[in-house]
């Protein structure tokens, strides 16, 4: 102790050169303690008041501007101070508690002056007594009007609880509405801070609440976009309001097209409200687009168009007038300028002379139906192809396009055809009576071979040797051949001059009658499966001699099967029935179906199975004269399945 009163006596006369005043007076070891203590205690203590000031400076309740901020470095700077002045006792720097105690001076006095400017607010600010006041005046008024009978007529409630009330749900419905709006909506005060943002407009730019409230309007828009157009802050506050449209910029640097309305509101704050136009855009874009393209197709389609507005007079098409026409229409129908112009004006007497024309534009305007069809039009001489619909009701849209070359060479086609068609049934005729005329003189004479073969086998067979009785068979046999063949070329010809007389005919009936007369002269081996044989109308006796031919060339082609089996069935398709006649047989090969149906044709010799070649023709030629068509399918040694479709008519 006695070594620090030393040290004090040594130092305090250095500092203040006063050594007769102090050292008599003050230098004492109870001084020395409370000198000593007194620094410390107050120096910590300023410290740690500034640490509290920081530690709470964002706390909302001691938020008010920057006074914390000037308060929390004054206290540390005087704290700094005295733990200086105690610590110059063992370490001599009397330089550095003068510059801090000087610092603290210049911070005290900055505190003073932002007092002084932020003193009016600060006195403005409720008390908490005030606002406890407040609230509990407010609960006694809503527990008066709580109490108040359901009925009580207006005039006898308080003025001021209704009021209270009124303003309260009124100012809850508006911050619903804020808070449930799909734009942003943002409150500015006159310094063009923003104070207050709904959840919709955090979203879409991508703040916070209190990182918001840090920026003011100019943060938000492109640097680039504000020196292309700077911000109409003096119409806005001469008009009171401003609509126009911004990029907005978002925390994360992108931007997008937005709608900004500004209202100034009496209070000088400022209402804002952001609607994202993005998709607004991109849908006018895209429409602008549509329309460019429809342009383009209106003016270089190759049909002409007319977009027409319907007159009518008791539901009926008495004019119409030309709201759109482009290019091409003109051009095919001779006319210029129809935009905004009447039928009746530029083609006086279309509408008389052509009803069913009349009518379709009528039908689409009134009813909404769409037609196409082809009108020959006397007053320009041409055929059009013309295709009506309405867009709306008392108005179509007419396509055209000029078919009057088509027509033309239809009318030539068809004038061709008919006199082709006159020549093949001539030449037809021609040929079918030099056939039957040919057959019917062949048989004469193979009559009297066939007679004088008779005789020499039956007088002068002893007289044979073998060869000879061999020689005598085969002229026999091929006589037998030539008789069968001027039958089948008969009834060939006959067929193309019969005509058709239909009838219903029971097919399944109709088969078994002919297995019968087949049984009588051939043995039948095979099995005979039936499936469903629908009735038809058709010639009997033609439709007979089908189904006898194609049953018999079944049976012989499949008589060399150890299990022959043939199949009869039909079904309804497309309008028409179709029967089939199945075989297990020697089939054919599919590479010559062509030639199945021709005159004379067969795909095997008379040594294998017997014929004329003239059957399947017969078949066709029957089938064809019924509206029908025949074909066959077939596979080597599979066996085949011949089809004829005859008219789902009416029984």
């Amino acid at each position: 102790m006695m070594n620090l009163f030393l040290d004090l006596t040594s130092y305090y006369p250095t500092v203040f050169n006063l050594v007769a005043f102090w050292q008599p007076a003050i230098l004492t070891d109870v001084f020395l303690v409370f000198h000593l203590a007194g620094h410390i205690l107050f120096g910590s203590a300023l410290v740690a008041i500034a640490f509290l000031f920081l530690y709470h400076r964002n706390n909302r309740h001691l938020k008010i501007h920057g006074i914390i901020l000037y308060l929390a470095a004054f206290t540390l700077a005087c704290g700094a101070s005295f733990f200086l002045e105690a610590l110059t006792i063992w370490f001599p720097m009397n330089w550095l508690p003068p510059v801090f105690l000087c610092i603290s001076g210049l911070l005290g006095w900055a505190t003073v002056v932002y007092f002084i400017r932020v003193l009016p607010e600060l006195l403005a600010k409720k008390s908490v007594e005030d606002l406890k006041s407040e609230v509990a005046l407010r609960k006694d008024e809503e527990d008066k009007f709580r109490n108040l009978p359901r009925f009580t007529p207006a005039k006898d409630v308080p003025e001021k609880v209704t009021a209270e009330t009124l303003l309260m749900e009124s100012e809850s419905r508006y911050r619903s509405l804020i808070e449930q709006a799909s734009d942003a909506i943002i409150l500015v005060d006159a310094q063009f801070r923003f104070f207050d943002i709904n959840p919709a407009g955090l979203e879409l730019i991508g703040y916070q609440k209190e990182e918001f409230r840090q920026l003011t309007i100019y943060d938000v828009f492109f640097k680039e976009d504000l020196e292309k157009e700077p911000l109409q802050i003096g119409e806005l506050l001469v008009n009171k309001y401003l609509n126009t449209p911004r990029r907005i910029k978002r925390k994360d640097g992108s931007g997008f097209d937005a709608e900004v309305s500004t209202k100034v509101l009496d209070t000088g704050e400022m209402l804002v409200i952001v609607r994202d136009n993005t998709e607004r855009k991109a849908a006018e874009e895209k429409l602008v687009r549509s329309e460019k393209l429809y342009r383009s197709l209106f003016t270089n389609m190759l049909d002409g168009f007319a977009y027409c507005k319907a007159i009518l007079k008791n539901n009926k098409l008495v004019d119409f007038t030309f709201l759109a026409v482009n290019e091409e229409y003109q051009k095919l129908t001779s006319q210029e300028n129809l935009s905004g112009k009447n039928c009746s004006e530029v083609m006086p007497g279309l509408l008389k002379s052509n009803s069913d024309l009349v009518m379709h534009m009528r039908d689409a305007a009134v009813y909404g139906k769409t037609a196409k069809f082809e009108q020959h039009i006397p007053r320009l001489d041409r055929w059009f192809s013309i295709s009506i619909y309405s867009p709306e009701k008392g108005y179509f849209v007419s396509l055209i396009d000029n078919i009057t070359e088509r027509k033309k060479a239809e009318a030539e086609i068809k004038a061709l055809n008919e006199g082709l068609e006159l020549r093949v049934k001539e030449r037809t005729e021609e040929l079918e009576s030099f056939s039957y005329s040919v057959s019917h003189d062949l048989r004469a004479p193979l009559r009297a071979v066939k007679g004088y073969a008779k005789i020499l086998e039956e007088d002068y067979s002893p007289s044979f040797d073998k060869e000879g009785k061999r020689l005598l068979g085969e002229v026999q046999n091929h006589a037998q051949n030539m008789g069968m063949l001027i039958e089948e070329l008969l009834a060939f010809s006959r067929l193309g001059r019969k005509d058709v007389s239909k009838d219903r005919i029971n097919m399944e009936m109709m088969i078994r009658d002919i297995i019968k007369e087949i049984s009588i002269t051939t043995e039948i081996k095979a099995k005979i499966e039936f499936g469903e044989l629908l009735p038809v109308m058709a010639d009997q006796f033609l439709l007979k001699h089908v189904m006898m031919n194609l049953l018999s060339n079944a049976l012989k082609f499949s008589s060399q099967e150890e299990q022959p089996l043939v199949k009869i069935n039909s079904h309804k398709e497309n309008g028409m029935i179709i029967y089939s006649i199945e075989d297990n047989g020697v089939g054919f090969e599919m590479n010559y179906q062509h030639k199945l149906f021709n005159l004379f044709q067969r795909l095997h010799t008379v040594e294998e199975f017997p014929g004329t070649g003239v059957g399947l023709s017969i078949v066709q030629r029957i089938i064809h004269k019924h509206n029908g068509k025949v074909w066959g399918v077939g596979k080597i040694s599979e066996g085949a399945t011949f089809f004829f479709s005859l008219p789902d008519t009416e029984l």
